[in-house]
């Protein structure tokens, strides 16, 4: 039945149908999904929750399928509904950026913009898209700042901050615009894992060393999950606990035992060979990654185009996933 409805939304999207319709549902749709749930949309956007509800049951009737599951209790998105937000976010992407091109021609980006960010999101991905910006855009120079600690946009006076985070950001006069999820990849040298059993399931992790943040060192229990939605829960030795991501990609690339990595920070060691995924169809977790810009009003050019050059390449650089993984 599922492949079914796939293949009759793709048939819909090609006949043109998403192009006829209103790009607000579109981003209403987002927007839910985004926040998960309908109350959290309905507080962001203004509009009353049984609105919300409403204008996405009109939504999936134009569609013709579930997109959503909700209860009272739940709230997960269809597979369908997965396909629908991934085309729904590159269309509003493009829409957003046909306006910053278009108001680019009265201003070309310059200036000084000034980044807040943590360390590892920077080495991550979001340091090799500064640079292509910075490339592009010669006349635009950057103040890089960073911090795992809180900080105030405005009072700070910073442009723009990309932040990674588990819990959803608290509402403020920001414009958030979440990037996707970063998902914990588990990995190890390869000769780590020639001296060792390679670990075949969760529970082989037990008899492995554990490359950990400080705050896990007493308690190193990892939180596995799958695309399929299964979990449990491992515990590890800690060899080796550290304040930074960076420290344990450098611990785990000498061969010292297994780390859960951000994906973006351990890709090109991956590429490379010196680092090898373990138990590849699981993750430990992960953050949301969303980037915060004070209001469109009064921003400068560059500043939005800086926005919207991070939202089309950060994802990639970081291998951010469109949504949570199932869970």
């Amino acid at each position: 039945m599922l492949n079914e409805e796939v293949h009759s939304f793709t048939a819909w999207l090609f006949n043109g149908r998403m192009a006829l319709m209103d790009l607000n549902s579109l981003a209403l749709f987002v927007r839910v999904v985004d926040s998960q749930g309908f109350s959290a949309a309905a507080r962001a956007t203004g509009l009353a929750k049984s609105s919300v509800s409403d204008r996405i049951a009109a939504l999936e009737k134009e569609v013709g399928a579930s997109l959503l599951r909700r209860n009272s209790r739940s709230f997960s998105v269809t597979e369908l509904g997965r396909q629908v937000y991934a085309h729904a976010r590159a269309i509003l992407d493009e829409a957003e950026e046909l306006d910053v091109l278009l108001k680019s021609r009265l201003a070309e980006p310059g200036g000084t913009i000034r980044i807040s960010s943590s360390s590892t999101t920077y080495t991550s991905g979001l340091v090799e898209v500064l640079c292509g910006f910075a490339t592009e855009f010669a006349d635009v120079d950057f103040q890089l700042h960073a911090s795992n600690g809180s900080v105030d946009l405005v009072d700070d006076g910073f442009d723009l901050a990309v932040r990674a985070h588990i819990q959803q950001l608290p509402d403020s006069s920001l414009i958030q615009k979440r990037l996707g999820f970063s998902p914990r990849w588990l990995v190890a040298s390869a000769a780590y894992l020639e001296r060792m059993t390679l670990p075949v399931v969760p529970a082989d992790l037990a008899a492995h060393a554990g490359l950990v943040m400080s705050a896990m060192a007493d308690a190193p229990e990892l939180l596995l999950r799958n695309d399929a939605g299964s979990e449990c829960r491992v515990r590890m030795s800690s060899r080796i606990a550290a304040d930074d991501a960076q420290s344990l990609k450098a611990a785990a690339a000498s061969g010292l035992g297994i780390a859960a990595l951000p994906a973006g920070l351990c890709r090109t060691a991956l590429a490379e060979g010196n680092l090898v995924r373990v138990l590849p169809d699981w993750h430990a977790g992960g953050a949301e990654i969303s980037m915060l810009v004070p209001s469109r009003r009064g921003q400068v050019p560059s500043v939005r185009a800086l926005a919207l050059y991070i939202a089309r390449h950060l994802p990639q650089a970081m291998r951010l996933t469109a949504l949570r993984p199932l869970s």
